[in-house]
């Protein structure tokens, strides 16, 4: 955990921590396993992800 803040802190970045229930996008990427996500999956994300994408960014 020490070696992610660290990493975080040289690129300017912060973490903050989410329940579940407030990233569901971020959960479903975390418990899905690699073999139902395809290697571009960032640049082509599945419909389910697009959609709580635009839900976060409105809210």
């Amino acid at each position: 955990m020490s070696d992610i803040t660290n990493v975080g802190k040289e690129l300017d970045l912060f973490f903050n921590w989410t329940p579940r229930e407030g990233n569901e996008a971020a959960h479903w990427i975390a418990s899905a396993s690699t073999s139902s996500l395809v290697c571009n999956w960032v640049s082509n994300p599945p419909f389910f992800i697009s959609i709580l994408c635009k839900d976060a960014s409105v809210s």
